[in-house]
């Protein structure tokens, strides 16, 4: 079978494409770096509450009724207990409380966006699904009766914390509204083992933040696009569940990063 020769043309076409996509990906991680090493915490923090309150998905009826995804499903059918109180923390206007309230959970559901709670409210208030919805603060935990039998971080919703101090005191706080033994289940974006374009970022907000003094250094895994979130690897998550005390029992990447700890079988 013979080749046909490739021209001239064709050749600088494809090494000219080539150069471009390298020069659009270092502008982009450029980019990135820029306003990861500009940006504090709550500054982050809004760019992703707005990004959540703007985007009408979340709070459309097929979303809400559209039930737990497959991974969620099969981690808490295996790691949560058959029934008993769930408290769901990032819980948006809320497809995670009803799906749990449908499989006969009783459930209390917060998120730090007013609005995206109100739609929840209004669509169970209309739909007769006895489960709150309430208020709560950002990266926080709230003030409630009683204690919980399991928890879920709502999709993705541990990734928006920035800084892993704060995200290990997130953790450290749930404590609190757990029973002994009770697991407790976050989800997360995964770190590619290459991740040049997350390096590339990461050197450029590392700079940007030792010229502000006092400003809480990056992280590698940081990525910044409609929101804040932190990308991990199964390491990272490991390290941060058992520096809160809680021990790794459920890792998966399959669908989506997701990860059950269990809490100490006495109170910490």
């Amino acid at each position: 079978m013979q080749h046909q020769s490739v021209s001239r043309r064709v050749k600088a076409y494809e090494i000219a494409s080539r150069a471009v996509g390298r020069a659009r990906m270092l502008l982009s991680a450029s980019w990135m770096g820029f306003w990861l090493g500009l940006l504090d915490r709550n500054g982050l923090r809004q760019i992703t509450n707005r990004y959540y309150e703007n985007e009408e998905f979340y709070a459309d009826r097929t979303n809400l009724e559209s039930g737990l995804i497959v991974w969620e499903r099969e981690a808490i059918e295996a790691m949560f207990p058959k029934s008993g109180r769930i408290i769901v923390v990032g819980a948006g206007a809320g497809r995670e409380v009803f799906a749990l309230a449908r499989m006969g959970y009783q459930v209390d559901g917060f998120d730090c966006s007013a609005s995206l709670i109100q739609e929840g409210q209004c669509y169970a208030q209309n739909n007769d699904i006895k489960a709150r919805l309430r208020y709560c603060e950002p990266d926080g935990w709230p003030d409630v009766d009683g204690t919980y039998d399991a928890a879920l971080i709502g999709l993705g919703a541990y990734a928006h914390i920035p800084q892993r101090d704060a995200r290990v005191q997130f953790l450290k706080r749930a404590h609190a509204l757990l029973k002994p033994k009770s697991p407790i289940m976050l989800s997360f974006g995964v770190r590619d083992a290459k991740a040049r374009k997350l390096r590339i970022a990461h050197a450029v907000a590392r700079v940007l933040r030792w010229l502000q003094p006092g400003a809480a250094p990056s992280e590698f895994g940081d990525e910044l696009a409609a929101a804040y979130s932190h990308l991990f690897t199964e390491v990272e998550i490991e390290h941060e569940l058992r520096s809160a005390d809680f021990a790794l029992s459920y890792y998966s990447t399959s669908g989506y990063g997701h990860a059950v700890g269990v809490a100490p079988s006495v109170t910490v």
